[in-house]
């Protein structure tokens, strides 16, 4: 593709399915800066803002070519196909897609796609749409005549046979899950529909829809168990059915799974420390020094049954021992149904010398039954979670409660939802609890943790007097 932009090329909006430099090879030149203007020949470049997403980016740029008038460009640049093959699921294709090719209104020109050569994930992309299209004017689908008539407009167009796999998989992933995204002012609306009964049946939308999730992430799990599996971590596993995927497993804890996430904010999801394991949760904390905050969903003991070992200090400023590491508890802020500590971390390694702050909020009200707290109250948790995260450099969270799938993951749903409706204006919470079920199983453990989902995101958008702030 041109670097430059000339008034030629009647595009006001490209999409890049490329990264600058894969495994060691440069696969396309910079050809905007997001820093400062940039000419190209007579024609100069200047990004006048940046949205990121989980795994792409919309900049807007304005082109001047010579003293001429400037246009705006929307750059689409797709950042989360991997060096090589092609992405693990199609979801994140699917909402780049749909994004990126809907924004450009009738009227004004064609979109530029590009990759490296213009013709693997380009045509992938290409190929995607026009499926989509196709679903949607007329319920047809046509993969195989829709790749031979752009080879015929474009070599070898669709490269490999992975990416022709991978566009048959797009195209059955959008017809199993429907279109769930919903915008942030029919959100309300959509919700007591879905409380409704579904004619013919005895349930309700929510019931149904979760159900067909269940169904789809467990029709599409191929993850493999292996550390977690292993003899020597038989008895560290709470739950012998609740594993972790070695795909995405943390390597410094066998039982931590990063769950897909925002780009803004990242998590640590887990089963709640054991006796025989507390060790092993705070060295995870220690030797990854990014962590540090930790998220505690669930009480020491619940119907009898111990839920959770006390991995902290009681009383304020006692110190505990475990293994390698001491912790010391600084101070308590109790609230009606959060408390939230103060602990400062010092590892053997360098002779306790090094303290590292690690803020601890503990759900105090949340049950494995129930999820008594209110959605705004969750939703403003997690905001305050947030901007103190954002003051550590958007470090990871780690989040548990039991097993680390039920009210953990509502917790990361609902944050990864609220960024969505920030970012975009929509929340898709099928799709969010889908990915979260493919990264680790059972997350979103219930029906009721997921209306509980669905409900703290109503309360939270029928807070504000209108629509403004999701637009």
């Amino acid at each position: 593709m041109s670097l430059g932009v000339s008034r030629r090329m009647l595009t006001n909006s490209f999409n890049k399915v490329t990264n600058l430099v894969e495994k060691g090879r440069k696969k396309c030149e910079e050809y905007w800066s997001d820093t400062k203007p940039q000419s190209y020949g007579n024609t100069t470049v200047e990004c006048l803002g940046i949205v990121s997403f989980p795994d792409y980016k919309v900049r807007k740029l304005s082109v001047t070519q010579g003293s001429g008038k400037s246009r705006i460009v929307t750059h689409y640049h797709y950042e989360g196909w991997p060096d090589h093959g092609v992405p693990d699921t199609p979801t994140s294709m699917i909402a780049f897609a749909k994004r990126a090719f809907s924004d450009n209104l009738q009227g004004q020109g064609p979109i530029c796609v590009h990759c490296s050569a213009g013709v693997g994930r380009t045509g992938t992309i290409i190929s995607l749409h026009l499926q989509m299209e196709n679903v949607k004017n007329n319920n047809k689908i046509n993969i195989y005549d829709t790749v031979v008539q752009l080879r015929k407009c474009r070599k070898i167009m669709v490269q490999t046979e992975s990416q022709y796999v991978f566009v048959y998989q797009a195209v059955n992933e959008l017809l199993r899950c429907g279109d769930t995204e919903i915008y942030a002012q029919m959100l309300s609306h959509a919700y007591r529909d879905l409380r409704k009964t579904v004619s013919g049946t005895d349930k309700t939308g929510i019931q149904v829809e979760y159900q067909r999730l269940v169904y789809i992430a467990k029709e599409d799990s191929n993850g493999k168990f292996i550390e977690a599996t292993k003899e020597y971590n038989h008895n560290k596993n709470r739950y012998h059915n609740i594993l972790p995927y070695e795909k995405n497993r943390v390597k410094l804890a066998y039982q931590a799974t990063f769950p897909p996430t925002t780009r803004r904010t990242w998590y640590i999801s887990t089963q709640a420390p054991k006796t025989g394991t507390v060790v092993d949760f705070w060295k995870m904390i220690i030797r990854d020094r990014s962590l540090f905050y930790i998220v505690c969903m669930t009480i020491v003991v619940e119907e009898g049954k111990i839920k959770c070992a006390q991995y902290w200090p009681l009383q304020e400023q006692e110190e505990v021992e475990y293994g390698s590491c001491k912790i010391k508890l600084l101070a308590v802020d109790e609230g009606p149904d959060i408390t939230r500590r103060e602990l400062c971390v010092t590892h053997s390694s360098d002779g306790y010398k090094a303290l590292r702050l690690v803020r601890l909020w503990h759900f105090t009200t949340l049950t494995e039954k129930s999820m008594k707290l209110g959605g705004l109250a969750m939703i403003g948790a997690i905001e305050n979670m947030a901007r103190w995260q954002k003051q550590q450099g958007n470090k990871p969270a780690v989040v548990h409660c039991g097993g680390g799938v039920g009210r953990a993951a509502a917790f990361i749903a609902i944050a990864n939802c609220l960024e969505q409706l920030k970012l975009e204006g929509t929340v898709d919470i099928f799709q969010t609890a889908l990915q979260l079920r493919r990264s680790r199983p059972f997350m979103v453990q219930s029906v009721d943790q997921y209306d509980y989902i669905y409900r703290a995101l109503v309360q939270y958008v029928d807070s504000f007097d209108n629509y403004e702030n999701f637009k």
